[in-house]
């Protein structure tokens, strides 16, 4: 929340002399998210192939954003872009990736507390 929170002070400069602070605070909220999805890849094996597109795109994301705080600021916004576009990207080949598994109607089990369970219902058509 807190990255979340720095992005949205710094967004109203992100185009003057804030935009090294709000490239830093948008690579801190990907970077959460990145780290749920290691979480995933490390714990649960059933999943790794398609996890592995999601840590893949998010992170060239994550670089493009990182590279754009060392260039000129006329190289920033085509890097932005860029990142934009493997943000978008990414999950339609993970979606692919799942094929009819990307969707389920169960509730996994545990999850509210946070956990992580290695359970597949690869069989079934569905996953935790």
């Amino acid at each position: 929340m807190a990255a979340v929170a720095w992005a949205a002070v710094t967004v109203t400069s992100a185009r003057g002399a804030g935009t090294d602070s709000f490239a830093l605070s948008y690579v801190a909220v990907r970077l959460g998210l990145i780290a749920l999805y290691d979480r995933v890849w490390l714990h649960v094996p059933e999943v790794r192939r398609e996890t592995g597109i999601y840590l893949v795109g998010f992170s060239t994301d994550v670089a493009l954003w990182v590279a754009s705080i060392f260039v000129p600021d006329s190289l920033r916004t085509p890097l932005w872009v860029l990142g934009g576009i493997a943000e978008l990207v990414t999950p339609v080949i993970g979606w692919r990736a799942l094929g009819d598994a990307a969707v389920t109607e169960r509730h996994p089990p545990g999850g509210a507390d946070g956990s992580v369970h290695a359970h597949s219902h690869r069989g079934s058509g569905g996953r935790a």
